[in-house]
């Protein structure tokens, strides 16, 4: 881990499932740590859960292959080849944002009181 990472992950309106997850900006080693830009390893974020039925962030980057349809794969993504500090930060860096201490609360308050979704107003005739 040589330098912050950046990036986006994109939630689905059940405020749990990824759409989407992107890394923007970073210093890992090129051929390593890097891998976390490759399309195909971010594509393995869609879909994931990132809570389990209990509310708890179980979201991580697998120590190695997560094999279709086991218990792993709702939670977790395949591990990064030679990079296991970046994937440990990467996951690290996941439990920070949707913890306690980043955006849980917020998404917490937001499935038990979704937002008000107002009506456009009426439009007058003159």
């Amino acid at each position: 881990m040589w330098s912050t990472l950046y990036g986006y992950v994109a939630l689905e309106a059940d405020l749990n499932t990824v759409a989407a997850a992107t890394f923007y900006e970073h210093a890992e080693t090129p051929g390593l740590g890097d891998q976390i830009t490759r399309p195909d390893w971010l594509a393995q974020w869609q879909g994931r859960q990132m809570y389990d039925a209990q509310g708890e962030l179980r979201f991580a980057v697998s120590t190695g292959r997560v094999e279709p349809g086991s218990p792993a794969a709702l939670y977790e993504v395949d591990a990064l080849t030679g990079a296991t500090i970046t994937a440990d930060a990467v996951t690290a860096l996941v439990h920070y944002w949707l913890g306690p201490h980043g955006y849980q609360p917020l998404l917490n308050q937001l499935r038990e009181q979704p937002p008000v979704q107002s009506s456009p107003a009426p439009v007058e005739d003159s």
